[in-house]
């Protein structure tokens, strides 16, 4: 697994080289997620399962996700995936952007 530090207090994890997609489905939720994060849209997408954890470690491993981000995460990929599967995009310019405000708006409600 590669992790990506997207929140100082949070590590994502995806199955090998998750950036390239080698036959794997976009995980929308975890690019959201990982945008929102931080706090720009990452011009690269993730693939295939991913998986949050807390901090890394000195020994490789991983700390325990936080309630608090454990709960964003919930919410993203609540909302996210309901908005990506209802409301087809007209394009992938226009559907960065939907999934980026439905992610900003639940996370910032979960956050508040």
């Amino acid at each position: 697994m590669d992790a990506g530090v997207y929140h100082r207090r949070a590590l994502v994890h995806v199955f090998g080289e998750g950036s390239l997609a080698q036959g794997r489905e976009f995980n929308v939720a975890a690019w959201a997620l990982a945008c929102v994060w931080r706090g720009m849209d990452i011009g690269y997408g993730l693939y295939g399962t991913a998986v949050v954890t807390g901090p890394g470690r000195d020994d490789g491993g991983s700390d325990a996700l936080a309630d608090d981000l454990a709960e964003q995460v919930r919410a993203a990929v609540r909302e996210v995936l309901v908005e990506w599967r209802t409301r087809p995009p007209a394009g992938e310019a226009a559907a960065r952007a939907e999934v980026l405000a439905a992610a900003r708006h639940c996370l910032g409600a979960v956050a508040g």
